[in-house]
């Protein structure tokens, strides 16, 4: 069992406030700030429909920008900590549950861009909703359960 996740306290506060509010002492759990990237025009999208949604767009822009800064912070963070774990134990295999997977955004492509294109990695989306099922890219597999 490895341990992905980042504090909530860290991901609060770059939320907050950005990434520049983060002590030595927050750094520890996140990835360094040069492999922090949020220039995927298509999941800032998908943030923003999700960003929106929360704050009725009542949300500044600034503020919005700390969204994003939190949310791929944490999907760099535990992607570098699969990444790491499989370069260390390549005869390993992770399964990781994760809600930050949907379209190959957050996790996915984070570990893809760290082990490469030859990595082989799937997706699985559990009980998808109605509009889910038309969407072939949101993931690899849907694995649905009785309500």
């Amino acid at each position: 069992m490895l341990a992905l996740n980042v504090p909530t306290e860290v991901t609060q506060r770059v939320a907050e406030k950005g990434l520049d509010s983060l002590s030595e002492a927050d750094r520890q759990w996140d990835s360094p700030i040069s492999e922090i990237r949020t220039d995927n025009a298509a999941y800032r999208q998908f943030l923003q429909e999700i960003y929106s949604e929360f704050h009725e767009n009542h949300g500044s822009s600034e503020n919005f920008e700390n969204f994003v800064l939190s949310q791929v912070l944490w999907d760099e963070t535990m992607a570098a900590g699969i990444a790491d774990f499989l370069q260390t134990q390549p005869d390993h295999q992770v399964v990781v549950l994760a809600g930050h997977i949907m379209y190959g955004y957050g996790i996915p492509s984070r570990v893809q861009r760290r082990l490469g294109e030859e990595f082989v990695q799937r997706s699985i989306l559990l009980n998808p909703t109605e509009d889910a099922w038309r969407e072939a890219a949101i993931a690899d597999y849907f694995w649905t359960s009785p309500n």
